[in-house]
């Protein structure tokens, strides 16, 4: 039988030999965050043309307008997401103002979100698009004006699955009347204990506010 051909890399030690099959099938298949980290171990998943996405540092919707800032803080206008030819790779910050379907728009044409600060204004947005946003729970910083997220059923989203996805946050802004609790077991568990400040606006009639109090060391303004 015919040997497969060998592919020679190196990962620490000892020194490891895997038929190039292998490492074909990782570069074709790989997510964006583990093609990163074969692209720092190995020479052969780095490609020819360079990292094969834009990193975005910052980046702005308004309107019909989208404004992206670079890691060398070069500005890029585009009426379009669909304008830029590569694939964004976001750090840093998200601000979205109103506009149709904007938020379902940066998903399609990101391919990493891993950002400290989240604006959302006049948003409806469902719980999927809100995950995709807060994946990887890197956000300190996050602020909601008169924004929405709901399940595929239409339902609310209660606070507590919203600060579910935020484990890192330390200052969170209702700018609009917040979620309520479904039950003490969920907030107890889901609540974290890293959060410092928290706005937001409440309706006594249908919001305990001890209820929040009793699982969160926070400011409440």
């Amino acid at each position: 039988m015919e040997e497969s051909e060998q592919t020679f890399v190196t990962f620490g030690s000892p020194k490891l030999y895997f038929p190039s099959d292998v490492f074909k099938w990782m570069k074709l298949n790989a997510n964006p965050k583990m093609a990163l980290k074969l692209m720092k171990v190995c020479k052969y998943f780095q490609h020819s043309n360079g990292f094969p996405f834009l990193v975005v540092k910052c980046i702005l919707q308004n309107g019909s307008t989208w404004i992206l800032e670079t890691l060398d803080k070069k500005e890029i206008l585009a009426e379009s997401l669909e304008t830029i030819s590569d694939k964004l790779w976001v750090v840093g910050r998200v601000t979205i103002y109103p506009g149709q379907k904007a938020v379902a728009n940066l998903l399609l044409k990101t391919v990493v979100i891993n950002i400290e600060e989240l604006m959302l204004y006049a948003q409806n947005i469902t719980m999927d698009e809100f995950k995709a946003l807060t994946d990887g729970g890197t956000i300190e910083r996050c602020y909601f004006k008169q924004s929405t997220i709901t399940f595929e059923n239409d339902e609310i989203v209660p606070l507590e699955d919203i600060l579910e996805c935020l484990p890192n946050a330390r200052f969170i802004d209702f700018g609009n009347k917040a979620p309520s609790i479904n039950s003490l077991e969920t907030a107890e568990a889901k609540i974290s204990s890293k959060l410092e400040n928290l706005t937001l606006l409440v309706d006594s009639k249908n919001f305990v506010v001890e209820t929040l109090l009793s699982y969160m060391k926070v400011s409440l303004f």
